[in-house]
């Protein structure tokens, strides 16, 4: 992929090249176009909806990096059910029933602030079928001795639920780069 973009191929062409080895791989060139095209759609939803910022702002997405949709009202975005490809969604929630209405089965990780609030959901959402609770902001910093890492023995077991506390003072934040690598002490 970083070839061909450094070749200054356009985006479409790097997506059909993609949606053939795709082809290749699995042999199901319907799927292969589905894929395609929803990609496509999302993008021209994302587009759209840079257009105008009232109701939503889209931070990144420019070069198909992935994007933040922040609703500026407690609405999510009318195509939420197709985002994927690391774009996400952030709506503010006024109320707990509010942050309930959003939680599907298909909902693995849930990032809260602050952390008091926490306690009140973690009874409630995975009810709702949240199965992870982190710290927001910490969801890609894992604890390996989870169910949700891909043991399945463990996981068909029973519903896991797992909460997770990360401070930064305790636990390097992803987002700041260590002393260590800097060489700044």
């Amino acid at each position: 992929d970083e070839a061909l973009r450094e070749k200054s191929l356009p985006k479409e062409m790097i997506c059909t090249w993609s949606m053939a080895m795709i082809e290749q791989m699995e042999g199901n060139t319907e799927r292969a176009q589905n894929d395609y095209l929803r990609i496509l759609t999302l993008r021209d939803n994302l587009e759209a909806t840079r257009l105008d910022d009232t109701f939503f702002r889209v931070i990144g997405g420019d070069d198909d990096e992935g994007a933040i949709i922040v609703s500026q009202f407690d609405v999510a975005i009318d195509y939420s059910p197709m985002l994927s490809g690391r774009v996400a969604n952030l709506v503010p929630a006024e109320s707990i029933e509010k942050v309930t209405d959003a939680v599907t089965a298909y909902t693995q990780t849930v990032g809260i602030f602050p952390e008091s609030l926490k306690k009140t959901l973690r009874d409630e959402l995975p009810l709702y079928g949240a199965q992870r609770l982190t710290s927001l902001g910490y969801a890609c910093h894992l604890s390996y001795a989870a169910p949700q890492d891909a043991l399945e023995p463990l996981r068909r077991m029973c519903k896991w639920i797992v909460e997770e506390t990360c401070e930064p003072e305790t636990v390097f934040p992803m987002w700041k780069e260590p002393a260590l690598v800097t060489g700044d002490s």
